[in-house]
């Protein structure tokens, strides 16, 4: 099981769902936030190391109450310098699903699904789940 994790409030109903399914299916869980500043070069990010752990001191503050719900899930995290799309089918390549939110840090609510989310959708080779936000009641 991968789940991609962005940091953002979006992504949380996504990691929820991904702790449920490993404990359910009894699988491990590989989170992966993947972190560029890049548009698309390959170009070498100054300071990486830096940014890395940051990254993932995010990546562990939100999977932090989820782990301790779902104790009986084996969490992997994995920070990486590159594009979203790319790290998670990187990590998908034979996982038994791979878990998104609908939507990243810059999604536009009344749209869909997100260029990440729509991407994963065409191109990975495993099951995908896109899990959107439940709408706000007023």
């Amino acid at each position: 099981m991968v789940v991609g994790v962005d940091g953002s409030e979006n992504s949380l109903p996504a990691v929820r769902m991904a702790f449920e399914e490993a404990s359910q299916r009894k699988a491990p869980l590989i989170a992966v936030h993947a972190w560029s500043d890049t548009s698309g070069f390959d170009l070498e990010v100054v300071g990486w190391e830096a940014i890395r752990q940051s990254e993932d001191v995010l990546l562990a503050e939100n999977l932090a109450g989820f782990a301790e719900e779902f104790p009986d899930v084996s969490v992997e995290r994995h920070v990486r310098c590159d594009t979203p799309v790319r790290t998670l089918l990187d990590f998908a390549d034979g996982a038994q699903l791979l878990v998104v939110g609908s939507h990243g840090r810059g999604g536009f609510d009344a749209m869909v699904l997100g260029s990440v989310s729509a991407a994963l959708l065409h191109a990975a080779t495993c099951p995908v789940l896109v899990v959107r936000p439940q709408p706000v009641s007023r």
